[in-house]
């Protein structure tokens, strides 16, 4: 295949072939998945019954595949998209990743002076080797990455058919219109994203493989290592979804080991503080004059805390050695999984203190001039807007608000912003949508009020959340304003672990009609924002 490049047009009897039946599938589509959405809201409104969640997932999923076929592959449907996609053509004819320094990738460097291949995730080796198979049907490069992250959605549509016991953690999929956008062009993001909700799915409902397996009632062996292998990937996955692995720790620990919340509210504020210091960097100094030497010593020490007093209560109470050893052997062997990315990582590019001086060289040499950091550090008042905002004396009320924006930027695409970031849906949406969102969150707090039971779940997670938002307002403050709701994506998965974790939770009448209104509100987004754009009307 060749690589993918602005000027790639698009696969021309595939075009015929949906000029002829794309404004009739199109409209089906949209007509059946609003008749169908509409017709359930109103079916749960009035009869306290489970949502339908693969029925609804239907829908959405053919509106996913219909943006990845008909969108055109000469122009980005996303800023980053080819950037995704040139990345993963590396893997076409590699298994291993490259130096940071190699003239190789040289092409795949942004105007940011930084390059996909540089992380660890293995999103695009897995996309380059999957989309052979589409290449050889006829389909040109960009559309069959595409088709990668279709194929991930329609597992997960596929999962939700075969056991209704997923259903809670699918049903997250139909909050917002940007997850199924994200699905319907070539990122890194989607796979992170189900990935999270595959470990959700296994571990946080009470009778989970996982919980069958740490409390020796006999479980599934594929269904242990599936769910020990997604974990370990999402260790290698975009750095924004790493609380998710502790989140659900946190929770297999409140549920079988007696973690009490003050005990995982430690080790949240652990994590926060660790977060807060490595994410910042030095930038830390200009937001947190009076104490940034002492954040990341105060994490670590908060984090060593929590380990120790979960560690004595489980030596401590017999009943408990048995289930801490069986969680710990999943850990482990999660974390055996992503060994070997990390082995050849090292043995390729060095200790990360090398590699990080590579890629420091990189950025200098391949940026553009407003986003070298030469230009920051020398002559910051022509370096890029969105760079280093800390240094430059923003305070946290100018990013959060004006000017910069950081909230209203990033609640517009948590729900449905599109193309190069310039494409928006008419505002009764994103109040609808933000409407939903909270219904639920109140259905959630109602039930957990009415289950005492369920409270340490939904107050982990609700810490998981804080830790997202912190991890990408630190990010946007002290080294570039991306005030995108992809970034916020991993809070979805949290909300999924709450949900998982309550059998009966979408029999909720709250719950269920948030769900299933989202899912309407969703499709009108992308029938009447997003296909029009990507069809060639902007």
């Amino acid at each position: 295949m060749n690589p993918p490049h602005p000027e790639l047009a698009r696969n021309e009897n595939l075009v015929r072939a949906l000029w002829i039946v794309g404004p009739a599938l199109v409209a089906s589509i949209a007509s059946g998945s609003i008749v169908l959405g509409c017709a359930f809201a109103g079916l749960v409104l009035f009869v306290a019954r489970p949502l339908p969640v693969p029925a609804l997932l239907l829908g959405a999923w053919l509106l996913v595949a219909t943006i990845a076929l008909i969108s055109p592959t000469n122009r980005a449907i996303n800023p980053d998209e080819l950037l995704h996609a040139v990345a993963a053509h590396y893997y076409i004819d590699h298994w291993l990743p490259p130096r940071v320094d190699s003239l190789d990738i040289a092409n795949t460097y942004s105007a940011y002076g930084a390059s996909y291949l540089n992380e660890l995730d293995v999103a695009y080796l897995l996309a380059a080797r999957v989309g052979r198979f589409w290449a050889t049907h006829g389909f040109d490069e960009v559309t069959s990455l595409r088709l990668f992250n279709v194929l991930l959605f329609g597992l997960l549509l596929f999962i939700a058919s075969v056991s209704k016991r997923t259903w809670p953690t699918c049903a997250v999929v139909l909050l917002s219109p940007q997850i199924w956008y994200v699905f319907a062009y070539f990122n890194a993001d989607a796979f992170g994203l189900f990935l999270s909700l595959v470990v959700t799915m296994l571990s946080a409902a009470p009778d989970s493989p996982v919980a069958r397996f740490i409390e020796r009632s006999g479980t599934s062996i594929a269904a242990l290592g599936t769910f020990a292998v997604a974990l370990g990937l999402l260790l290698l996955s975009k750095k924004n979804y790493l609380p998710v692995p502790f989140i659900a720790t946190l929770v297999l620990a409140s549920r079988h080991l007696g973690l009490s919340f003050p005990n995982a509210l430690i080790g949240c504020v652990g994590v926060a503080l660790l977060i807060l210091g490595t994410v910042a960097g030095p930038a830390l100094a200009y937001m947190l004059p009076m104490g940034d030497r002492f954040i990341v010593p105060a994490g670590v020490i908060a984090f060593a805390l929590f380990v120790a007093r979960v560690s004595w209560t489980a030596l401590r109470r017999q009943e408990l050695r048995s289930p801490s050893l069986r969680l710990a052997a999943l850990l482990a062997v999660a974390v055996v999984v992503a060994l070997p990315r990390l082995i050849v990582d090292l043995q390729i590019n060095g200790t990360p203190a090398n590699k990080s001086a590579h890629m420091a060289e990189a950025t200098e040499k391949y940026a553009a001039a407003e986003y070298k950091p030469s230009t920051l550090a020398n002559d910051p008042q022509n370096s890029y807007r969105g760079l280093g905002l800390a240094s430059k004396g923003v305070t946290f009320s100018q990013l959060i608000g004006s000017p910069y924006e950081w909230w209203g930027r990033t609640w517009h695409s948590l729900f449905g912003v599109y193309g190069y970031m310039l494409v928006f849906a008419p505002t009764p949406l994103y109040y609808g949508l933000a409407i939903t969102l909270i219904g639920l969150c109140v259905g959630m707090g109602v039930w957990a009020f009415r289950n005492p039971d369920s409270r340490s779940t939904l107050g982990i997670c609700a810490a998981g959340i804080g830790l997202v938002l912190l991890a990408s307002i630190v990010h946007s403050w002290a080294n570039d304003l991306q005030g995108q709701g992809r970034y916020l994506f991993p809070g979805f998965a949290m909300i999924a672990m709450f949900l998982q974790a309550q059998p009966d939770v979408l029999k909720n009448r709250t719950i269920a009609v948030s769900l299933a209104a989202a899912f309407v509100l969703s499709a009108l987004s992308i029938v009447t924002v997003a296909l029009p754009a990507f069809t060639g009307r902007y």
